[in-house]
């Protein structure tokens, strides 16, 4: 019994840890790039109005984490990250003009990828 505590207590602990580790990790890369774009805005003199929408740009990348879904994706097999595609950005292929007129779905699916 006390062998399955402690097997159990260890597996706890090391997903514990892993986690914080991920997280701490995503942290120092935003804590990084933000440091990089208050490096660049003094030593280029960027317009404040410019800087605050960079400022808000890395923010809403940081919460959203586009890159975990685009990594997601590019790790499926080819017909579900079509499907996928497709539903995730459905909204940004139908704005462009010349998408409104191609009623066929595998199309878009051939040029947007």
């Amino acid at each position: 019994m006390m062998v399955v505590g402690v097997i159990a207590f260890s597996y706890a602990n090391g997903t514990l840890s892993s986690i914080i580790q991920n997280f701490d990790q995503t942290n120092a890369e935003f804590t990084e790039k933000l440091m990089i774009l208050n490096r660049i805005y003094k030593d280029y003199c960027l317009p404040l109005d410019l800087y605050i929408m960079l400022r808000k740009n890395l923010k809403y990348e940081y919460q959203k984490d586009f890159q975990d879904i685009n990594k997601y994706i590019d790790d499926l097999p080819n017909k579900l990250r079509i499907k996928v595609s497709l539903y995730i950005y459905e909204e940004r292929y139908r704005k462009i003009k010349y998408f409104k007129k191609v009623l066929s779905a595998s199309f878009i699916t051939w040029i947007c990828p």
